[in-house]
């Protein structure tokens, strides 16, 4: 049997403020960090590791996951401050193609500045 999830319930209303997303402005980075974690991240590695369903439910590792990404925007360097999803993009893919040891000029050049 597998193990089942807290529920990750984001867009749940509240009594005050009506919903979650009221405490974050539309163009934060925090909205791109919830949108990758939900839609783009392959967790089926972290999520096979939980077999027993002995226990209380853990937490979702989409909601885990989102809170890791905000923990290293809060780390990044002071001179890191844009929200624009594609510039985050492409530092993410010159960095993983950085790890890789590929040394394609469009994955390898420098950010245009902020």
């Amino acid at each position: 049997m597998s193990k089942t999830f807290r529920p990750w319930k984001i867009d749940q209303t509240q009594l005050l403020p009506p919903a979650v997303s009221d405490y974050v402005p539309g163009d934060h980075l925090a909205h791109f960090v919830v949108a990758l974690a939900r839609e783009s991240l392959d967790l089926s590695d972290i999520i096979g590791v939980y077999k027993s369903a002995l226990g209380q439910p853990p937490f979702d590792p989409r909601l885990m996951t989102a809170r890791y990404g905000d923990f290293l925007r809060a780390t990044l360097p002071p001179f890191w401050t844009t929200t624009d999803p594609a510039l985050v993009r492409a530092a993410l893919r010159r960095l993983a193609a950085a790890s890789e040891g590929s040394s394609d000029p469009e994955t390898s050049e420098a950010p245009a500045p902020v």
